[in-house]
């Protein structure tokens, strides 16, 4: 069975019922959120969740890659928070793009210019949303990248 074949096989209805996805039923794309902050996820979900968006959140990288193994071809952009224990932006954006190298997948963190944010650039990342957010930032700044994943292909 082929990668895609996974991707499609896990996205099929009750795939993900395990899965809390805040506003199930928003008219807007589906929006992976992972850091590990539980204030700063929360404040992304309600400010996604206001303007439309479905959003699935977690608090470490070994939960994004389970959900993303399950959602991977409904999910249309990963928020993914770079300075995480134990398994970090990095390591999970890496992981992402070998289950998908389409994955749309956008960097948010505290430190101004992340190490090896230039390797990621180069290498599939969208782009970067600093912290703090503010919620029209936040707002923007995702769709602006969903916008430009539909452009590039990346999903």
């Amino acid at each position: 069975m082929s990668q895609a074949d996974i991707l499609k096989k896990n996205a099929q209805p009750g795939a993900g019922d395990d899965i809390r996805i805040a506003n199930r039923d928003g008219a807007r794309e589906l929006v992976l959120v992972v850091d590990d902050e539980p204030f700063a996820t929360l404040l992304m979900e309600r400010i996604l969740v206001a303007e439309g968006y479905r959003v699935v959140v977690t608090h470490d990288g070994f939960e994004a890659l389970r959900i993303y193994r399950k959602l991977g071809g409904q999910i249309d952009l990963t928020i993914l928070d770079y300075a995480m224990p134990l398994f970090d932006g990095f390591a999970v954006f890496n992981e992402l793009r070998m289950i998908n190298p389409q994955a749309a997948v956008v960097l948010t963190s505290g430190l101004e210019r992340p190490a090896r944010m230039n390797w990621m650039l180069e290498n599939g990342l969208l782009g970067f949303i600093p912290k703090p957010h503010t919620q029209k930032k936040l707002v923007s700044q995702v769709r602006t990248l969903l916008d430009a994943a539909v452009g590039s292909g990346a999903k």
